[in-house]
């Protein structure tokens, strides 16, 4: 398992960026929204979900990431230039906290759900969990409870009642808004 930062700060495929964090408390949704502005990256980044190929992380594109008090999973959403979603990320988490320093991070325990739409969910990394617990860097508890999380974050994401989607599309609409 490992511990990974809202502002990415290890991340060497980024050569320029911004970031931003502020707290949110509102109609459903308690927890930090993060912005981080992909301003130069070293090459795109794509990926292949349910064999469509889409571009994720490029010069000028921005991730919104989404972290819910007490959570057990964060929402990052992929957007492009003109603010399009491109992809919705979720990673299930042991836990989501905030950083001595005051950034907002996650647990990642493997195991993601991506979504290309919002109510299109695939479950992905099953392998890297197994894995994960074969070779005892987690335990069965742990396995058992990231397994159930993830069961629950599908369902929630198919039926449309997973706050976090409602609250992300707010802020990127009102992204978009302030940029007009």
């Amino acid at each position: 398992m490992k511990r990974k930062y809202a502002n990415r700060a290890d991340w060497p495929r980024i050569l320029s960026k911004r970031y931003e964090q502020q707290r949110l408390d509102h109609a459903g949704f308690h927890g930090y929204i993060t912005l981080l502005w992909l301003d130069r990256v070293k090459q795109p980044l794509e990926v292949e979900v349910q064999r469509v190929r889409r571009c994720v992380a490029d010069d000028g594109y921005v991730w919104m990431q989404l972290f819910p008090d007490g959570g057990r999973h964060t929402l990052t959403i992929m957007l492009d230039r003109k603010l399009q979603v491109r992809q919705w990320y979720y990673d299930v988490a042991r836990e989501v906290g905030l950083s001595s320093d005051g950034i907002p991070y996650w647990d990642d325990m493997y195991l993601d759900v991506v979504c290309f739409l919002p109510y299109e969910p695939v479950l992905i990394d099953q392998d890297d969990l197994d894995a994960a617990l074969g070779e005892g860097v987690i335990s069965k508890k742990d396995y058992e409870e990231t397994c159930r999380e993830a069961e629950a974050l599908l369902q929630s994401v198919k039926d449309g009642t997973n706050p976090l989607i409602r609250v992300g599309l707010e802020q990127v609409e009102a992204m978009a808004a302030g940029r007009k």
